[in-house]
């Protein structure tokens, strides 16, 4: 189960009214629209656009999890819990929670992060010292 956030869902749903009641996938290949797009698509266009190799896909979900984190150090179980990470030792065997509340609270955060970022958001560069 994955909570979304309020602007993807709506985008979602307008983009399966778009696409009809046979779309399978939200980012179907271009080449069989019967197939989800390919881990290796994705990166190509990365390093086509020049982005790769300093950021890939998998990157998303580093930054996610540190940033939330470090927003509220309270969300690092349920951001791990998000991305469907495997809990280790005895917490991985007796914690089945789903968070799902706080799994929410941090998507509309992360949503509206990022949105603030496309829309201006003034951007500090850390650099080390």
């Amino acid at each position: 189960m994955i909570p979304l956030p309020p602007v993807l869902l709506a985008n979602l749903r307008k983009w399966r009214e778009r696409d009809g009641d046979g779309a399978v996938w939200v980012c179907p290949s271009p080449i069989n629209r019967r197939k989800s797009l390919e881990r290796a698509a994705l990166a190509a266009a990365y390093t086509k656009t020049g982005v790769a190799p300093a950021h890939t896909a998998h990157s998303w979900r580093h930054a996610f999890a540190t940033i939330a984190t470090n927003h509220k150090s309270a969300w690092q179980f349920a951001a791990h819990i998000q991305l469907d990470h495997k809990l280790d030792g005895i917490m991985g065997v007796y914690n089945h929670a789903t968070m799902l509340d706080e799994r929410r609270q941090i998507l509309e955060w992360w949503e509206s992060s990022l949105i603030a970022a496309r829309d201006g958001a003034k951007v500090i560069p850390i650099r080390a010292a």
